[in-house]
Parts: C-alpha cells; structure tokens; sequence
C-alpha cells in the first residue's frame, strides 16, 4: 500500500507533479515533528486541498528536520526493506520542490 500525491493546475486538472511513497514509512513521517501540533505524517498523508505558503513553509521546516535527524530517522526504517530513510529524504525533498515550483496548484492524494 502506498500514498499517491499528486498537484493538478488549478482550474484546468492537468496533471503537473506526482509521486508515490509506501505506507511503511508512516511511523518515520509521524517522528518529524512540525511546531506543537503538527508532523510531516499529518501534512503529507491529509494535506490542505490548496497549495498555501504556510503549507510550503511547513513542508521545508520538515524537509530540514529530515536532514539533520537522519541518525534518529533511520531507526524507523522497514524491516523488509520497503521504506528506507534515503527514500523518504527524496520523497519530501521532490514534494517541497514542486510545492515551490506550482505556487497554486490542487493537492490530492490517494491512500
């Protein structure tokens, strides 16, 4: 099982970013914590319908959590080998740079 995130243009539906990550890297997501109320699993996983700059802002704030915790992230890693922290670093790396890149695009994602 996998999340399936993509952004669509506003407006017109063309499909603009997609990209898949594997359930088994939930409980890693839900590590990178993002202020007091938040974390990357509740960002990624249930994300605003809209792409917004506090949303931008919180992805990059993970993304950098992600990086400088890797040591602590690893430990998260499936056991099969499905959900690696490498895989993971990319995925939200790929997410935030898109995000970046389609200011006002639609955000879907299938679970």
């Amino acid at each position: 099982m996998s999340l399936d995130y993509s952004l669509r243009c506003h407006g017109c539906g063309e499909l603009l970013f997609d990209i898949n990550i594997t359930h088994n890297l939930i409980d890693m997501a839900k590590q990178v914590l993002i202020g007091e109320e938040t974390d990357l699993y509740k960002l990624l996983w249930s994300p605003p319908e809209i792409n917004n700059n506090k949303y931008r802002q919180q992805i990059t704030e993970g993304y950098t959590t992600v990086l400088t915790e890797k040591e602590t992230l690893m430990k998260y890693e499936s056991e099969n080998g499905w959900g690696t922290y490498e895989g993971f670093e990319k995925f939200v790396h790929d997410v935030a740079t898109a995000l970046f890149k389609y200011p006002l695009a639609t955000i879907e994602v299938s679970k």
